[in-house]
């Protein structure tokens, strides 16, 4: 490392009208944001993994004065590697981080943040006790992936969520087979009652559903279903009820003296509740 300069306390304009290059090297743990985001069974955070260079420079300005003929400039580059965890195969992997970034130092904050939106560049306000170390580590945190992963995971991942062997043994205790989120049994004894609940209802709705779809056929059916549909002017409607007619009348109507309607709906009811019953 350079001796003439410090990077925790660096004198921005002096350094930029010298022009001496400025590089190290430090360990993740020196950057105590950055190792914070290190993963993986015991990092080691002692590696010295961040090289870095910065090299200064003036550069004339959009509007010069007296006062100040040229802009200091600062090149930064950075080279580090992380330990985290690959999010597919959840093993430890080294991601790589990059940084090389042009800034331009201003005379005070003020004038950064009027001249930001029309700037490209990023603009930082000019100091002699520049932390070069705390610009590095706002940058290494910036350039972190959002999601951390092999490019070609050492080990096979598996992509399925469940297995057979658990999916046939739900299937041989509950034979109505319900959304495969069943499997997503929560373990708390409150969330754990208000699930059996709402399962309970979904069987039921089912089992209704079933008697429903079992009264409707002997419901329609009945020798009333001529009454019921000469009253509407339907294609449909009229094309149903003159295929049903050509069928063989209700056997319970022949032997009874009641209405045939009542008597194919009770027998229609009571299939209806034989279905429920027997789910």
């Amino acid at each position: 490392m350079t001796k003439d300069y410090s990077p925790d306390r660096l004198d921005i304009k002096a350094f930029t009208q010298a022009g001496t290059p400025l590089q190290g090297q430090d360990a993740l743990a020196k950057y105590e944001r950055l190792a914070q985001e290190a993963q993986g069974p015991e990092p080691d955070l002692t590696v010295n993994s961040v090289h870095w260079q910065v090299q200064g420079e003036l550069r004339a300005g959009a509007v010069e004065t007296q006062e100040q003929a040229a802009e200091p400039w600062l090149h930064l580059t950075v080279q580090a590697a992380l330990p985290m965890l690959c999010q597919r195969c959840l093993t430890p992997v080294e991601v790589p981080l990059e940084v090389d970034r042009w800034f331009r130092f201003v005379a005070d904050e003020a004038t950064a943040e009027a001249q930001d939106d029309d700037a490209e560049e990023d603009l930082l306000a000019m100091s002699r006790e520049f932390d070069l170390h705390a610009l590095i580590e706002d940058e290494l945190l910036m350039s972190l992936p959002v999601v951390a992963s092999h490019e070609e995971c050492p080990v096979a991942v598996v992509m399925e969520s469940s297995s057979e062997d658990f999916d046939a043994a739900e299937e041989e205790k509950n034979p109505i087979r319900l959304p495969r989120c069943q499997t997503l049994r929560p373990t708390s004894p409150v969330t754990k009652l208000a699930w059996d609940i709402i399962e309970s209802f979904a069987r039921i709705s089912l089992c209704l559903s079933n008697g429903l779809i079992a009264f409707l056929p002997t419901l329609f059916q009945t020798r009333s279903r001529s009454w019921l549909f000469s009253k509407t002017k339907s294609p449909l409607h009229a094309a149903v009820c003159t295929a049903r007619t050509t069928r063989s009348p209700c056997p319970v109507s022949q032997s009874s003296r009641q209405p045939a309607k009542f008597t194919c709906a009770t027998t229609s009811a009571l299939t209806a509740f034989t279905v429920v019953a027997k789910c």
